[in-house]
């Protein structure tokens, strides 16, 4: 189900986004049901087409939506994904069309699984900055830089921004709400120092990641899945290998790795890193594709969250969203969706007050975003904390955890049952509740400590789906 709309109803007269990423035209759009005017404020000279630009370096790489992103977005914008399906986008069933291999096996394929789709970062990023300005005449994009924030007298009210223009000169934009989705090199912490208010608390966790994506046309032949996703088995095995369909019948083909252990831009070098990839049918299956893009890298330092809702102050009519309070490890997928989570909360903020009461709103949404970042985040650095030489303070017991969530994964490639219950959570739409109920923890224990008998996975080839009765529940053959 998308997500409710809302009669639109006049908050304020104007707020500004700072960013035209995916969280600041989400949040836009947020805005546009709440304020008479809003002004999107954006570096680059935004492409008339899909294509890559300076402020989204990882626009080259691979990019999943998740399902729950998917519903904030068709929420937003009613008939969405059916246009992108015009324009090329791959309907996936998560459970039946992913090949997946994680924690040494791969997982159950089942019928029924969260629905999600695949196309280019900038196909996704252009058609949703397209349907933001054709169904929100009152939003605009201004090109320049924001300078820094106006203020009032004390200092609590944010009242605007000073922006430096494509003539070189800085001018002041007043607005009632400003919306930082400048992504990981915010400059919010040391704004608000600079009025007072002190650094927010800042976790990092340095995973050294890099990737490298290009395009391809797949190679012919018939296969029973859509995406494929490989995974090295930490904490011996830090590469991994995405194959994800695109729009125009192509493939975006991905190979990554943790600390230092890099792909290469070179041909051969790419290849010998695909090869290498924890299982062989990863290379298999994308060794004859023809590639029709150069090589694209990336690289992500560190996991990096500020934890603007411990500070001890925080000014009104100012908020961050999506990268510009937590970036994730790109690799599990969670960015764009934690950005669409972010626009829902701002909006359901927004929608709860009566026009003009901002008093304490930007604390109240700053700790409102914890309900989706904390478990996002102890999902993501629990599994980057596999390696031991990711950097950063480790959870208590996390190597109780670590044993545990293991357990489930490896359930996931023996029960479809557990797969499907696991589903909903890699796509943010249930959370640790469902990992850590007493069910789960019986089959846990019982798989972990050699009671359910067979404890071969299934390691050999992505598994077969059977269909049994009724028509969508599958298991995987030799289970």
């Amino acid at each position: 189900m998308g997500m409710q709309r809302r009669e639109a109803k006049a908050f304020g007269q104007h707020a500004v986004v700072i960013g035209a990423s995916m969280a600041g035209l989400l949040s836009a759009r947020a805005l546009a049901d709440h304020f008479t005017s809003v002004t999107i404020i954006e570096r680059d000279q935004l492409p008339d087409a899909p294509g890559p630009r300076k402020g989204v370096p990882q626009s080259r790489q691979t990019h999943a939506i998740l399902e729950r992103g998917a519903q904030i977005i068709a929420g937003f914008f009613p008939g969405f994904w059916e246009e992108m399906l015009v324009e090329g986008s791959v309907p996936l069933d998560s459970g039946q069309d992913m090949a997946w291999f994680h924690h040494g096996a791969w997982k159950a394929r089942l019928a029924g699984g969260p629905t999600t789709y695949g196309q280019s970062r900038t196909l996704l990023e252009f058609h949703v900055r397209r349907r933001l300005l054709k169904d929100c005449a009152h939003v605009r994009v201004l090109r320049g830089d924001v300078a820094g924030l106006l203020h009032d007298a004390t200092n609590q009210q944010i009242t605007g921004v000073r922006v430096n223009g494509e003539d070189g000169n800085v001018a002041p934009l007043e607005a009632e709400l400003v919306v930082d989705a400048s992504g990981r090199g915010t400059r919010a912490p040391r704004w608000l120092e600079e009025l007072g208010y002190g650094r927010p608390p800042m976790a990092q966790v340095r995973i050294d990641v890099c990737y490298a994506s290009r395009i391809v046309e797949p190679p012919p032949g018939a296969r029973d899945w859509k995406a494929m996703m490989v995974y090295g088995k930490a904490p011996h095995e830090k590469r991994m290998g995405f194959i994800f369909p695109i729009e125009g019948g192509r493939w975006n083909l991905t190979v990554a790795g943790y600390h230092g252990d890099h792909p290469t831009a070179d041909e051969e070098g790419f290849l010998e890193f695909a090869r290498s990839v924890h299982h062989p049918d990863y290379f298999a299956a994308m060794q004859d594709a023809r590639p029709i893009s150069p090589i694209a890298m990336h690289k992500v330092p560190t996991d990096q969250r500020y934890y603007y809702e411990r500070m001890a102050r925080f000014p009104d009519g100012f908020i961050t969203v999506g990268d510009a309070i937590c970036s994730f490890n790109p690799l599990f997928g969670q960015g764009m969706t934690t950005a669409s989570l972010g626009a829902l909360t701002l909006s359901e903020c927004l929608a709860e007050r009566a026009p003009g009461q901002g008093k304490g709103l930007s604390r109240d949404f700053q700790k409102r975003t914890t309900r989706y970042n904390d478990a996002a985040w102890a999902q993501v650095t629990g599994e980057d904390f596999r390696f031991s030489e990711t950097e950063g303070e480790r959870p208590p017991m996390i190597k109780v955890l670590h044993w545990y969530t293991r357990q489930i994964m490896e359930l996931c490639s023996v029960d479809a049952s557990v797969q499907r219950r696991m589903l909903p959570v890699t796509h943010m739409q249930a959370g640790m509740e469902v990992i850590l109920s007493p069910s789960m923890m019986v089959k846990a224990l019982m798989w972990g400590v050699g009671l359910r008998g067979n404890r071969a996975l299934v390691v050999s080839h992505p598994p077969p789906i059977r269909f049994q009765s009724p028509p969508n529940e599958v298991r995987v053959a030799g289970a």
